[in-house]
């Protein structure tokens, strides 16, 4: 299957009904874009999607979490993603990939 990449706001492939049903994704599923050293092709990697109980912060951590994004011109959302993301990336190698 050769796809183009296109750009609206963000990047985005577009796949038909078929092409969805056989890879197992749904519309709006998000994919990190790992290009070949070739640059001929690409792998699209699904993001995971979790959820996170705020109960299990205490109140302390999440008034930081709110200053801290506020600081960064963030979400409050859009800050968490990001330190989430960037732990993966620094524990990516350990545990054969796996941070769990």
């Amino acid at each position: 299957m050769i796809k183009k990449i296109q750009k609206k706001e963000d990047f985005f492939i577009e796949f038909t009904d078929e092409e969805m049903a056989k890879l197992k994704i749904k519309p709006h599923d998000k994919f990190t874009v790992e290009i070949a050293k070739d640059k001929k092709s690409f792998t699209l990697i699904p993001h995971e999607e979790i959820e996170i109980d705020l109960e299990d912060f205490s109140k302390e951590d999440l008034i930081n979490i709110i200053v801290a994004a506020h600081k960064s011109h963030q979400t409050f959302e859009e800050f968490v993603v990001d330190a989430l993301e960037d732990f993966c990336k620094a524990h990516k190698d350990e545990d054969e990939g796996s941070i769990l």
